[in-house]
């Protein structure tokens, strides 16, 4: 009903990825991005995290490391965005 919403995507990139639709969640989230002009750390984690599934390393850390640097600097108390940092960080470390 409302596409241009950047949060209805960012929901769907998060659904995407938890349903393990790694490409559907990165198209969502770079929707999302797109309509809020760059987006921040509740989209990159989850980029980070999809393209970690696909293989994509070197992708995967620097939006990581983009997520980071904005949390760090934006909204470092932020409840949601410690769960997601944390489970970005168990992912890439386990392989």
């Amino acid at each position: 009903l409302n596409p241009k919403n950047w949060a209805y995507h960012n929901t769907l990139g998060t659904a995407s990825y938890r349903a393990g639709e790694w490409k559907g969640a990165i198209a969502a989230l770079e929707k999302s991005m797109e309509l809020r002009q760059g987006g921040d750390s509740s989209d990159w984690f989850f980029l980070a995290m999809a393209h970690w599934q696909l293989g994509e390393q070197d992708k995967a850390r620097e939006w990581y490391d983009r997520a980071v640097q904005w949390m760090d600097k934006n909204q470092p108390t932020d409840e949601e965005l410690r769960r997601f940092r944390a489970e970005a960080e168990e992912l890439m470390k386990k392989h």
